[in-house]
């Protein structure tokens, strides 16, 4: 009899447990949420723009020469741009006329655009004229490099927090 009433306990107990797990498992795979994230990737890009007329440079009489940026991206974005001579002579010979007090070169050489460009729009002229130095000449052509770089503006207060951030300084 002890025997009978031990194994219907456990059958008993056995039940129960049986019972809970199924519950547990039921509720468990039969629990479902879902949710459908609709994302969207902001594209920062912009176009070089240049005007230049005439690349002949004579000594103290400056030639046109504006470099624009245009923001071809979805989104607002800062942009930054380094200019670079080809050769060393060039750089000493040529004398840039900056074009709008918009552009600030930092410690790091880049020029930066103090405010950010809407999709669409363009920054004032970075560079206006060219011209050579009092008493100098060129003997070879020469390239003036434009380099530039963007940041989404979102989430930044500025073109160069954006640009630290972007490199993993801020």
């Amino acid at each position: 009899m002890k025997k009978k009433t031990m194994v219907n306990r456990f059958l008993f107990l056995m039940g129960v447990l049986l019972c809970c797990t199924v519950q547990g498992i039921s509720a468990w795979f039969g629990s479902r949420d879902e949710v459908i994230n609709r994302t969207g990737v902001g594209i920062n890009d912009v176009a070089i723009e240049e005007e230049f007329p005439t690349p002949e440079l004579h000594e103290d009489q400056p030639v046109k020469k504006e470099v624009f940026f245009f923001n071809t991206g979805k989104v607002p974005c800062y942009v930054r741009a380094s200019l670079l001579f080809d050769n060393g002579d060039a750089e000493q010979a040529v004398e840039m006329q900056y074009g709008s007090p918009k552009w600030k070169q930092e410690e790091d050489g880049y020029y930066y655009y103090q405010e950010f460009i809407q999709p669409g729009e363009k920054t004032e002229p970075l560079i206006r004229s060219l011209s050579l130095k009092e008493g100098t000449t060129l003997e070879e052509d020469f390239q003036l490099i434009v380099y530039t770089e963007t940041v989404q503006s979102a989430g930044h207060n500025g073109p160069v927090e954006a640009f630290q951030h972007m490199e993993g300084e801020a």
